[in-house]
């Protein structure tokens, strides 16, 4: 059940207008985490060097390598909540790469851990997406971004919640939450659940974009 319209509430470049009050959601597993497969069990999933502590932490460290497509971490918004929210937000990434994995098999992705959440400037070389996390209280809306290789513009695709865009794709580097309006939310802990009805719809604009 999606939390009632109650509140609106302005956030840095997002507008979101729903609230809930729900059990916090579980903790799902960190892609930090990642250990690699031993040898003759190759994995799809690839995780590349650490962020070096002297760079922008939220720039990816790969621009992606050849066949491959990156999935970036989740933007949370508020970033304030970025911690608070990391096991969610873990959750939306893994079934981000889920997904890739349906509407392409055999692709392989370069996973990009806490908090590479931007490609490099100069864009990444692969096919690359992301999301937004939304939220308030435990409330949580998720739109899905779509970026051809390079310096190129992104596609937003709702999966959770209720949302609305303003005018059409997201130039490069620009903020994809200030083109979105939250009009209602699902509950975070129930994201697999709730988003479960738009994938058959994600899975056709992932293969639609980034295939064969």
């Amino acid at each position: 059940m999606r939390p009632s319209l109650a509140a609106r509430v302005a956030l840095p470049c997002l507008l979101i207008v729903a609230c809930a009050s729900q059990p916090e959601p579980k903790k799902e597993r960190d892609p930090r985490d990642y250990t690699p497969p031993a040898a003759g069990h190759e994995s799809p999933r690839v995780v590349l060097e650490p962020t070096p502590a002297d760079a922008d932490p939220h720039i990816s460290r790969s621009a992606g390598f050849p066949g491959a497509i990156v999935v970036l971490y989740p933007r949370v918004v508020p970033v304030t909540r970025e911690d608070e929210l990391r096991p969610v937000a873990v959750g939306v990434q893994q079934r981000l790469s889920d997904l890739v994995l349906k509407a392409l098999p055999g692709r392989k992705i370069d996973l990009r851990p806490f908090p590479e959440r931007a490609c490099p400037q100069s864009g990444c070389t692969v096919p690359a997406m992301g999301a937004v996390l939304a939220s308030v209280g435990t409330g949580c809306a998720v739109v899905v971004t779509l970026s051809p290789p390079g310096r190129s513009d992104s596609t937003l695709r709702p999966w959770a919640g209720e949302v609305e865009f303003k005018g059409g794709p997201v130039p490069f580097r620009e903020a994809p939450e200030s083109r979105i309006t939250v009009k209602d939310m699902a509950i975070c802990a129930d994201l697999a659940a709730t988003g479960a009805a738009k994938e058959a719809e994600l899975i056709h604009a992932i293969r639609a974009a980034f295939g064969p």
